[in-house]
């Protein structure tokens, strides 16, 4: 989606209610406290070790199965957040690509344990997650290796950049107020739901009217 649709609040507003909901279930990582001293990088794996208080793996291949068996074993499930991902593939030293190679690890996963959601601008950071840059486009992005994520488990979701969060509650009570049913539902609830898109609000407050 577009800059200031709304991908972070809503992935925030998202997690906090995921932490709400189940205490002691979910694990969230704040990937911009765990920056990496000697690098400019945020390693979402080493944070995910630090998060769980382990010992890195003689083996890189071992890290993830031990990450999934400690969430296992503690009846955990892990969300990672990473806002703005295109920011990591421009860092001049290189160092970003490291991120796109974790990213390949969590998202081949073999059980649903690390959640990961990555935000950024909709042509950018399909592009680099999904496809090949040209090279005039590789010279803006110098961590930028070719790793694609095309294999993983990753899934593209837009945001439709129509409504900022006051005028989509406007846009709620509206509907609401000609015959539409909320039926408890929070805000970010039907923001999921519907995209933002009113059309789409608007067909999932009347659904079951008809």
């Amino acid at each position: 989606g577009r800059k200031g649709v709304g991908k972070t609040r809503l992935l925030t507003e998202l997690v906090d209610a995921a932490v709400e909901l189940f205490p002691g279930r979910v694990l969230p990582v704040r990937l911009a406290f765990e920056a990496d001293q000697d690098s400019k990088y945020v390693s979402p794996l080493n944070a995910l070790m630090r998060a769980l208080d382990l010992s890195r793996p003689d083996s890189v291949e071992e890290v993830v199965p031990l990450i999934e068996r400690t969430l296992a074993e503690r009846r955990q499930v892990a969300v990672l957040v990473l806002d703005e991902l295109e920011e990591a593939y421009k860092f001049p030293d290189g160092s970003g690509a490291a991120v796109a190679y974790d990213l390949s690890r969590i998202g081949n996963a073999r059980t649903p344990r690390i959640m990961c959601f990555l935000t950024g601008s909709s042509r950018e950071l399909r592009r680099l997650v999904f496809a090949k840059l040209d090279p005039e486009a590789q010279r803006r992005y110098p961590s930028y290796k070719n790793l694609c994520l095309n294999s993983t488990k990753f899934v593209p979701v837009w945001i439709f950049p129509v409504l900022d969060p006051a005028s989509f509650h406007d846009a709620i009570e509206s509907i609401c107020r000609r015959g539409g049913e909320r039926r408890g539902r929070s805000d970010v609830e039907l923001f999921i739901t519907s995209g933002g898109n009113l059309r789409s609000l608007e067909m999932e407050l009347f659904r079951g009217h008809a």
